[in-house]
């Protein structure tokens, strides 16, 4: 399920079973109901969302899952009762994704991705935004971007698979590549013509792209 920028979910009552992952970039309201959702095994994306009257909400969420949380974000005093057996990330730190973790998340992840696991979008779309780290394990956009602005951005090791990638989006765009491989669709270097984007392939790096 996918709520965008300019949409509102309201939820009164009812059972919302969760397959794989939740992504939410507009308003979720829970109306001030009081309400329980216990999901396990899943991804729940709410680092845009604007989440109203959720002081009644007891939300569980199992192991295997991964949580992202508006800027700022203090789970305990945002929700009623919230406890997690997976990972909690509240953004504007980098997202470490350690080896041995497996996640699926769609929708937007606004902060620098550090991955040793594995990170999927292949039910959707995975947009990262701000840049990846990838140190192994594999990384699947299904339909999603990579965008890498500025920073230490690059491959050490491990598989991107996905749809496209843009280095320079908004101005210079340096991406390293140093091992494993590359398998995205398409590769912009420099998207527009106030942007320039550089991508380095190195030593053991390899590449299996449709467009460049």
């Amino acid at each position: 399920m996918e709520v965008g920028p300019s949409g509102r979910c309201e939820i009164r009552g009812g059972t919302l079973l969760l397959g794989r992952s939740l992504a939410v970039a507009g308003e979720l309201d829970f109306c001030g109901e009081s309400v329980a959702f216990s999901w396990d095994d899943c991804g729940v994306n709410l680092a845009e969302a604007e989440i109203l009257n959720a002081s009644g909400v007891s939300l569980t969420i199992g192991p295997n899952s991964l949580v992202l949380l508006p800027p700022g974000a203090e789970p305990e005093s945002l929700f009623g009762s919230y406890s997690c057996a997976g990972t909690t990330h509240v953004t504007g730190t980098p997202l470490v994704v350690p080896q041995g973790a497996s996640y699926q998340l769609t929708g937007r992840i606004l902060d620098l991705v550090e991955c040793s696991g594995e990170l999927s979008g292949d039910h959707g779309s995975l947009d990262l935004l701000g840049g990846l780290r990838l140190l192994g394990g594999t990384i699947r956009l299904g339909d999603g971007t990579l965008v890498a602005n500025g920073g230490a951005y690059g491959m050490e090791g491990g598989y991107l698979y996905g749809e496209t990638m843009v280095v320079g989006r908004d101005g210079e765009g340096v991406f390293t590549h140093t091992a494993g491989t590359n398998s995205l669709k398409y590769v912009t270097l420099g998207e527009t013509a106030r942007s320039s984007g550089t991508y380095r392939l190195l030593g053991g790096g390899h590449m299996r792209i449709r467009h460049l």
